[in-house]
């Protein structure tokens, strides 16, 4: 929290201007982020900002952008709400995934994030599961295989940027970054 992560949403969207948009936020902060709209990008009744929980309402719509805030509540890759964002992403020109929670040391859960970004990360759960993890009788991940670790590292650096919890802590100190993203 604190990180600029609306900030940054909404200057991508005065910079790049999409035709219309679909931001998906906690019920919590949709009123701010509206406000935010509001008062940097002005009246635009193309950009709708909604709650996971509304996001069916959504999906036979057409976006040219789809922003999450908070993604890391579609870590689940066979929940309905990744189901849903996927369903949405792979109609869209531009795809964000935004997230302030810290990442466990396990890795299983962003590939299902990564799978909303491009579809080609993950196609099948079990078969990426597979090669990167050992999994239990469940199809669930138990721990990571040493020997592919590199594999899985490129991976996820193909697609995201971060910061380390220590780093986030001193981050107000800098003065600004740029983060150049391909989608």
């Amino acid at each position: 929290t604190g990180t600029g992560k609306t900030i940054i949403a909404l200057g991508f969207l005065k910079t790049v201007k999409p035709s219309s948009a679909i931001i998906v936020t906690p019920q919590k902060v949709i009123a701010q982020y509206q406000s935010e709209m509001e008062k940097h990008l002005g009246p635009n009744k193309n950009y709708v900002v909604t709650n996971y929980e509304q996001l069916p309402k959504y999906l036979d719509q057409e976006f040219e952008c789809l922003i999450l805030d908070e993604s890391h509540k579609a870590k689940s890759y066979t929940s309905n709400t990744n189901v849903n964002c996927r369903r949405i992403a792979s109609r869209c020109k531009y795809v964000y995934l935004f997230t302030g929670t810290p990442q466990d040391k396990s890795r299983h859960e962003i590939l299902a994030q990564l799978a909303i970004l491009d579809l080609r990360v993950m196609p099948i759960k079990t078969k990426v599961l597979q090669r990167y993890f050992y999994i239990d009788n469940y199809y669930n991940p138990s721990r990571e295989k040493r020997e592919f670790s590199n594999e899985l590292t490129c991976v996820i650096n193909r697609y995201t940027w971060g910061k380390q919890t220590e780093d986030v802590i001193t981050m107000m100190k800098e003065n600004n970054f740029v983060v150049w993203c391909n989608k």
